[in-house]
C-alpha cells in the first residue's frame, strides 16, 4: 500500500467513526485513535507535530492527553526527534513499530 492509499484509507475511517462520536462519550481508544491517525497523517505528508498540537487533536484535556502520548512514547509507539542542538525542543512521529502495525 502506498502512501496515498494510506491517506484514503484514513480519510475513509474517520468519515464511518464521524457519527458515532455524537452518541458516545468520549473514551480513550477514540483518543488513542485520533492521536495515531493525525501521527500518520502528518508523517506521510513530511509535517512536523508538536506534544501540545498533538494533545489537542486527541480531543482529551491537556493533562489527560500529556499522559496518554507519553505512554505511547514510553512504550514505543511515538518518538521524540529533536530539533536541535540542547534536547529542549522536539517533535513527534511515529515509531517504526507503529507503521507496519
Amino acid at each position: 500500500m502506498n502512501e496515498y492509499e494510506m491517506l484514503r484509507v484514513i480519510d475513509f475511517i474517520e468519515k464511518m467513526r464521524q457519527p458515532f462520536r455524537a452518541i458516545v462519550t468520549p473514551a480513550e481508544d477514540d483518543a488513542t485513535w485520533r492521536i495515531i491517525s493525525y501521527l500518520v497523517r502528518c508523517h506521510i505528508l513530511s509535517q512536523t507535530v508538536s506534544i501540545s498540537v498533538l494533545g489537542q487533536e486527541s480531543g482529551l484535556t491537556y493533562a489527560t492527553a500529556m499522559r496518554m502520548i507519553n505512554r505511547m512514547i514510553d512504550g514505543g509507539y511515538i518518538e521524540k526527534i529533536s530539533k536541535g542542538k540542547t534536547g529542549k525542543s522536539f517533535h513527534l512521529q511515529p515509531s517504526r513499530p507503529l507503521l507496519q502495525s
